[in-house]
């Protein structure tokens, strides 16, 4: 529990005043509503006593800690939105940035859906677990010493066979702890795997369509669809006999209580103000103890979320230098050499690449091209065996986020664009003027599409969009990269998607940027300019 504690309050560390100030209200409210039940007895007694002064003293107190305690839930029920919705993407966010750094290879051991799914629902089972759950039992503890000292003031028998019914629910629950932590894991990992797959249908609705894998679709969901509730079922049995039992256990406790207490006010021994008085706490002790034992259980079931969202802490992150190159001329690939886990190795005894010069890398699909640039990008860390060196420096002694983006633009095969606006798309890694846009536009072709639009370049983009081709993502994407102006350009497959013209527009560009940049050029077309192959 420690260890879920410190990793919340470590991914959280901005809030951790806030968190302390809604301690501090719930603690005021929970004391406000604790006393309610002796003021409810009192209120009794004064009704039975007819006893007018006490009756309204009573009730002007009753009436306004009623009030403060409801304007202060209201208050809590808002600041705690805020808080726990900080802290949710604080915990997102901290996720994300560690998953960023790590080798790219690790990340692909794993569906992006999964992992995104999985992220989300331990991130909030860890959230709600330290706000809500931890500040309940701690809450709980404290009301269930203060209601055995109220009750304890009028029956010690009373407070025996609480306490022997407290025992009682204890041993239930030990009984199905080890079930429920078994199922609840279960159920976790089906629900991630469910709706995993469900955004993956969403995802793939075209590719499916045009496949007509639409029932095979289907099919694999319903699978999936009945593994999850399987795991639902079989969880909420365990749950039900739980709640059987500790409901029937609840019920002899108020019987008890009712025939015990009558027979005291027989004797005169307490008022009936004092039954309702000791009813209510006694209730609320085995709230408090249903409460406590609820918190060991969420526990087993963050502790699954916790033991699994530290994975991704446990593998480390890519080694940097603190070297930043602000221009690289010279890039140097000795004896490299990558093995991925499928068994799929690349191996290059020696590669160079200078300032000055346009490098044709080709190969057959799979040889390894994109594998080459991934290596000198550094996605691999250190995962891989040889040298990869920028002006004679060994990428290992570098800050290779810093270096890269001074560095390096690359135009990918599959564009990857921003939901941003067009304009920012094209000039987010860099300052220009309207002008050079303007000329790589119209040189593209692609200012029919944007005339089309309704605020032309300021349209925002829409990745999910049939409004805009495969073809048009990938000369927004060409047009960043030439208007980066950096000192390594790389385009993976360029041509894929380019008609005649915009070809002829690409080579007479890179040609404009030779002399002062590497250009690397991933393809498996024949291109008539003055270069240097590489075979892959």
């Amino acid at each position: 529990m420690i260890n879920i504690i410190k990793y919340y309050f470590s991914s959280t560390k901005d809030i951790k005043p806030l968190v302390i100030f809604y301690c501090c209200i719930s603690v005021i409210v929970s004391i406000i509503s604790a006393l309610f039940p002796l003021f409810e007895g009192y209120l009794i007694d004064s009704i039975t006593q007819k006893n007018i002064r006490v009756f309204v003293v009573v009730i002007c107190i009753y009436g306004s800690l009623s009030l403060v305690s409801l304007l202060l839930n209201l208050f809590i029920n808002k600041y705690a939105i805020k808080i726990s919705n900080n802290s949710l993407n604080q915990m997102l966010m901290n996720n994300i940035d560690g998953i960023l750094h790590i080798s790219y290879d690790e990340i692909c051991k794993k569906d992006p859906s999964v992992i995104s799914q999985e992220l989300i629902y331990d991130c909030t089972m860890i959230n709600e677990f330290i706000l809500n759950s931890t500040l309940s039992m701690g809450l709980n503890i404290c009301m269930f010493i203060f209601t055995l000292n109220i009750i304890a003031r009028y029956s010690i028998v009373m407070i025996f066979f609480i306490i022997l019914s407290s025992i009682i629910y204890i041993l239930i629950y030990f009984c199905v702890k080890n079930k429920i932590y078994e199922f609840s894991k279960q159920l976790n990992e089906s629900n991630a795997l469910y709706f995993s797959y469900f955004y993956k249908m969403i995802n793939s609705i075209k590719d499916i369509r045009l496949n007509s894998f639409i029932d095979n679709s289907k099919k694999i969901q319903n699978d999936v669809y009945n593994n999850q509730l399987s795991n639902s079922l079989q969880y909420q049995n365990v749950t039900n006999i739980q709640e059987l039992l500790s409901g029937f256990l609840s019920f002899f406790v108020q019987l008890f209580i009712f025939i015990y207490g009558f027979n005291l006010v027989l004797q005169n021994h307490i008022s009936v103000g004092t039954i309702v008085v000791i009813s209510k706490y006694s209730s609320t002790i085995l709230g408090y103890s249903k409460g406590i034992l609820n918190y060991v259980s969420e526990y087993q079931n963050t502790k699954a979320s916790y033991n699994r969202v530290v994975l991704w802490k446990k593998i480390p992150k890519i080694e940097k230098g603190t070297i930043v190159l602000n221009r690289i001329d010279k890039i140097e690939c000795k004896d490299l050499k990558f093995c991925y886990n499928n068994g799929f190795t690349l191996y290059k005894k020696n590669l160079q690449f200078e300032t000055g010069n346009i490098y044709l890398i080709k190969g057959n699909n799979g040889s390894g091209k994109t594998t080459l640039i991934d290596c000198i990008f550094g996605l691999f860390g250190n995962n891989y065996e040889g040298k990869i060196l920028f002006n004679n420096i060994n990428i290992q002694e570098l800050d290779m986020d810093a270096t890269l983006k001074l560095n390096f633009s690359i135009a990918q095969q599959i564009p990857y664009l921003m939901e941003t606006s067009i304009k920012e798309n094209m000039c987010c890694t860099t300052n220009t003027t309207n002008e050079i846009m303007e000329h790589f536009i119209k040189g593209f072709g692609l200012n029919q599409y944007i005339n089309r639009l309704p605020d032309k370049e300021n349209t925002i983009f829409n990745l999910f969009s049939d409004d805009i081709s495969g073809g048009e993502k990938q000369k927004i994407s060409l047009i960043r990269t030439f208007l980066s102006r950096k000192p390594v350009i790389i385009f993976d497959e360029p041509f894929t998607y380019l008609d005649e013209n915009s070809k002829k527009f690409f080579v007479s560009e890179i040609n404009k940027l030779k002399k002062t940049t590497i250009i690397i050029i991933v393809t498996h077309e024949n291109i008539d300019i003055d270069s240097s192959t590489i075979f892959i």
